[in-house]
């Protein structure tokens, strides 16, 4: 593949200087890396508010404000039909809340199942419930992460047991012990619980830190191009540019912004794909 970047090709205009060089800020989305011309970024900033939907004649857009103007926001994996680390991550903290519930609901039926006498439905086998069953298959990448998903195993098999354990003792005619012991792994084993949920959702959302990189488009306005992070801006030698062909790994489909191939003098690595997007014209 890196031959590629060694044939002789006609060369975008304006991407290289006089010099033949070009300063790129690179990133990278599904095992396959990009680089943008430098002479193209406007501003990069951490995304830390929300964005908003306008409709246009063109359909709704997601947009959001740059030096008091409305800006088009691209997400780049949606683009290219990739996968986005912080969408992932956004969506497991999103499981993660749903399964802190089911806890907290699962602890009220098995209350009202003592109390009433109503049959109690719900999982008893910790590895039978949905986070359970999702927990015993998830192996993060994250070191910190994993640590804090290992603290999940006591607490959650404790607060499961407690089915068995509780409803025995109603059979036994002794509900007013098991509402105590109920009232007390409400106050400690589940708040346990709670908290460790907490943790891991802060974790998750500290693992992407999303980018807004503002770039000039084919009007010479600015779109604003939602990143999971950027990695580096390299100097690449026109010497080491190849013609863009699509071939197998590459994410998305051929977009008029895929301007051709770089890379890095010296370095055997797959090349990075040159964005051009002076030729995006939305």
């Amino acid at each position: 593949m890196q031959n590629v970047a060694k044939q002789v090709n006609q060369l975008p205009d304006g991407i290289f200087s006089k010099d033949g060089v070009v300063d790129a800020l690179t990133f990278q989305l599904c095992n396959t890396r990009y680089a943008i011309p430098i002479s193209q970024v406007r501003y990069i900033e951490q995304i830390t508010k929300s964005t908003r939907r306008v409709d246009t004649q063109h359909g709704p857009f997601e947009v959001t404000d740059y030096q008091g103007k409305t800006v088009h926001v691209i997400d780049f994996a949606e683009l290219t039909h990739g996968h986005s680390s912080h969408k992932d991550n956004a969506a497991l903290v999103t499981q993660l809340e749903q399964r802190e519930q089911d806890h907290v609901d699962w602890l009220d039926a098995l209350e009202e199942s003592v109390k009433t006498g109503v049959a109690f439905t719900k999982a008893t086998d910790p590895h039978q419930c949905a986070f359970g069953k999702w927990y015993d298959h998830f192996a993060p990448d994250d070191e910190i992460l994993a640590d804090i998903m290992k603290d999940f195993d006591a607490p959650h098999k404790r607060i499961h047991s407690l089915a068995e354990k509780l409803l025995g003792l109603v059979a036994q005619n002794e509900k007013a012990k098991a509402l105590n012991i109920l009232e007390k792994e409400r106050n400690t084993t589940l708040i346990k619980l709670r908290n460790l949920f907490d943790v891991a959702r802060d974790r998750i959302k500290t693992m992407t830190r999303p980018v807004f990189v503002f770039v000039c488009n084919k009007r010479n306005g600015l779109v604003a191009l939602r990143l999971d992070a950027i990695d580096d801006i390299i100097l690449f030698d026109q010497k080491h540019y190849a013609h863009y062909d699509s071939m197998p790994g590459t994410s998305g489909k051929d977009l008029p912004i895929f301007a051709g191939y770089l890379s890095e003098d010296g370095q055997n690595h797959m090349p990075y794909i040159l964005l051009d997007w002076r030729q995006y014209d939305r």
